[in-house]
């Protein structure tokens, strides 16, 4: 999932295309309960992108909330992938990634996400380093 976020699946813009890959991905976090914090989180900003793409901000921005509503293992250790609320952000979109990282900090206690939310409300665009990654 993370591959298809970076090199921007080519069916990326078909949306009927990524409700069935979430619902894949989704189903497939059932049965593994052990991370389905991540399958959710990946999943998400799989659909987020592919919405604001095409241009679908809305739904976008309801992908990139819910990414961060589930917990997991790494999520809770690393963090979230900011790679998505980063494009999110170039774009103009700021409620959003701070809606975003307000529902992390309800597991992810590293003091980065205040200091995000916090340049984000400021007007400026974060370093997110590692988080672009993982």
């Amino acid at each position: 999932l993370k591959k298809q976020i970076v090199e921007n699946d080519t069916n990326i813009n078909d949306v009927k295309y990524i409700d069935s890959l979430l619902d894949h991905y989704l189903a497939l976090s059932v049965t593994h309960p052990d991370i389905y914090g991540q399958l959710n989180h990946y999943s998400q900003l799989v659909a987020a992108n592919a919405f604001l793409k095409t241009r679908d901000i809305e739904k976008a921005s309801k992908r990139l909330v819910e990414s961060c509503t589930y917990d997991g293992f790494i999520l809770k250790s690393f963090g979230p992938n900011m790679m998505v609320a980063k494009r999110f952000l170039e774009e103009g979109h700021q409620a959003p990634v701070i809606e975003f990282l307000q529902n992390c900090q309800s597991y992810w206690y590293d003091r980065k996400a205040y200091i995000w939310e916090e340049e984000i409300s400021n007007g400026t665009m974060p370093d997110f380093g590692e988080n672009l990654n993982y």
